[in-house]
């Protein structure tokens, strides 16, 4: 509802909201009317709709576990599925039928030669450095990724801080000027934290990408 209003106008619409005494279901970007209006939160999701225990600080804390613990989870399955080695275990039946013929296999059949077993362990010496130069090349597709993450992590952290300072400034009495400038400057932060958080969550989509391949 905020969406090319002025400052002046989102104040008025912020005081008709609260003065309003029957019940609104309010859907908005808007953090700072969020804040200043809302009195529970409802999460949608996952084909469902929930209340929220928690404020918009808690429900960004929630998208980033969230998206932390996807990521996590596809790494380690990744990890999982690139370190599991082909099965050399022989199957029941061969076992079987070996065993029926042991006595007449163990005549026949000459020991194992250190030729053979040297192979068998160049074998799996190969095996071995295939994955890690597979985990080398993922790491270097996504070190830049990973490190974008953590600037975006950091810018909103700087943002949320500046964003409470600001909080804190505008509940004491300031000169017009002042208090005009803070306004403007904390509307142009909510609308960075919008915009890095997708981001972030652009970046962590990417690297679950890869980590998934």
């Amino acid at each position: 509802p905020t969406n090319h209003l002025d400052l002046t106008t989102r104040e008025a619409l912020q005081m008709a909201l609260n003065e309003f005494e029957g019940t609104v279901m309010l859907v908005s970007h808007d953090r700072a009317l969020l804040r200043s209006v809302c009195d529970e939160f409802w999460l949608v999701g996952a084909g469902a709709v929930v209340p929220f225990d928690g404020d918009l600080d808690d429900y960004q804390k929630y998208l980033l576990d969230q998206a932390k613990q996807r990521r996590e989870s596809l790494s380690a399955a990744t990890r999982l599925k690139k370190s599991a080695a082909p099965n050399p275990s022989i199957h029941a039946a061969d076992l079987a039928a070996i065993s029926a013929n042991a006595q007449a296999i163990s005549k026949k059949t000459p020991p194992a030669t250190d030729e053979s077993a040297s192979e068998s362990a160049f074998v799996s010496k190969e095996q071995r450095q295939a994955q890690a130069r597979e985990r080398a090349v993922l790491a270097e597709k996504t070190k830049p990724l990973k490190t974008r993450l953590q600037e975006l992590e950091a810018r909103i952290a700087a943002l949320q801080l500046e964003q409470s300072q600001l909080h804190d400034r505008l509940v004491q009495t300031l000169p017009t000027a002042e208090l005009v400038q803070a306004n403007k400057r904390l509307s142009a932060i909510v609308d960075e934290i919008q915009d890095t958080e997708w981001k972030w969550l652009e970046y962590s989509e990417r690297i679950d990408s890869l980590l998934a391949a």
